[in-house]
């Protein structure tokens, strides 16, 4: 499995592909490159299920970069054996509240660490997997 991360460039987008690249990282062993100076590549040897997990991630955080302690949002992409998505799929939240949630498969957990611990929301070992109905309705309503 080819898991791609692409940050968009600014240092908190930068800092958010780094968490994402450490809950990626505890999935097993993995040959690490960087095509470019946004981008992390990890080649997996494993098998896994990852129509959930593939697509735009958002993450919100109260970044040192900034002096005035308030929230910062930052998006990375996240591109799996050439497969992605031009749509938030997943957010985690470090601040006012600790929460991960995946649209799709519409998993939340509290367990934000043991989310990027590595047990990512979407992503499970093909053995694993169990085929599920998702009514992606809800995602793209207009409210």
């Amino acid at each position: 499995m080819n898991i791609k991360l692409h940050s968009f460039g600014n240092p908190d987008s930068l800092e958010s592909r780094c968490i994402l690249e450490g809950m990626y990282r505890r999935l097993g062993e993995a040959q690490v490159k960087f095509p470019d100076d946004n981008t992390i590549e990890l080649d997996f040897e494993g098998k896994f299920d990852a129509r959930f997990e593939y697509g735009i991630h958002r993450v919100v955080r109260v970044s040192p970069r900034h002096a005035d302690g308030l929230p910062r949002t930052s998006y990375v992409m996240v591109e799996i054996d050439g497969k992605k998505r031009d749509f938030p799929i997943c957010s985690y939240v470090f601040h006012p509240y600790e929460v991960a949630k995946n649209y799709l498969n519409k998993v939340e957990t509290c367990d934000l660490m043991g989310v990027l611990g590595g047990k990512p929301l979407g992503l499970k070992m093909i053995e694993e997997a169990k085929p599920i109905a998702v009514d992606l309705s809800s995602v793209f309503a207009v409210r």
